[in-house]
């Protein structure tokens, strides 16, 4: 039997439409599939480098406190509670000058061991009145030694 030929040409132009249309969906889903792959590699590279930055800018911070921390038991060594107290005249301005005393450390206080201040960078005069053992700080340092210690904000009346 002969299958007569305009039949067979609609045939193969069926097939070829079909064969055009399977090969641009797979262009297509494959064109999609390496953009995905481009930009989920994008994007952990700038997780990444994210990472990298915030990790630089705790480690500059914590330096920061150190160096402040360091300066300030410099500023302070060897002294008594009463002399402290007694020389906040001279000691308030050496604490605000303090290095590190920038961005990350708005005041530097010295407390007594019943929590009233002796000397601070940020007021002036003290309030002698005032006890801070309510201070999350002044609680981690009674209890031990916690050394470096953040601890919430502080805002003053």
């Amino acid at each position: 039997m002969r299958v007569d030929r305009p039949s067979q040409t609609i045939m193969r132009l069926h097939l070829l439409v079909w064969a055009a249309v399977v090969l641009l969906i797979s262009l297509f889903a494959y064109v999609g599939w390496a953009q995905y792959q481009s930009l989920r590699s994008e994007a952990a590279e700038r997780v990444e480098r994210t990472v990298d930055v915030v990790h630089d800018h705790a480690l500059l911070f914590f330096q920061t406190i150190e160096r402040t921390i360091s300066e300030t038991n410099e500023i302070v060594r060897g002294l008594d509670d009463a002399t402290i107290r007694a020389r906040e005249e001279e000691l308030r301005p050496r604490l605000r000058r303090a290095p590190g005393s920038g961005p990350h450390v708005e005041a530097i206080w010295i407390l007594d061991r019943n929590a009233h201040p002796l000397v601070t960078s940020a007021i002036h005069p003290l309030r002698q009145a005032v006890q801070h053992r309510d201070w999350e700080s002044f609680k981690a340092h009674v209890a031990q030694d916690a050394g470096t210690h953040i601890g919430d904000l502080l805002t003053t009346p």
